[in-house]
């Protein structure tokens, strides 16, 4: 039991951490950022908005 509880406090201070970053580097970031590459080049072939691309692996996380 002691491990699942240890387990799950380091899985809610990941999930802190990446909304953290994702408020502090809130205003450094364009309107508009990269959310997808294509594989093989280097360029990124689709741009969403900053609220998508900073907070969607965070919100998919806590699923």
């Amino acid at each position: 039991m002691q491990r699942f509880l240890d387990n799950k406090r380091s899985a809610q201070w990941v999930l802190a951490l990446m909304f953290g970053l994702a408020a502090v580097n809130w205003p450094l970031l364009p309107d508009e950022v990269p959310i997808h590459w294509s594989p093989g080049d280097a360029a990124p072939d689709s741009l969403g908005p900053k609220s998508f691309g900073l907070l969607f692996l965070p919100v998919f996380a806590l699923v």
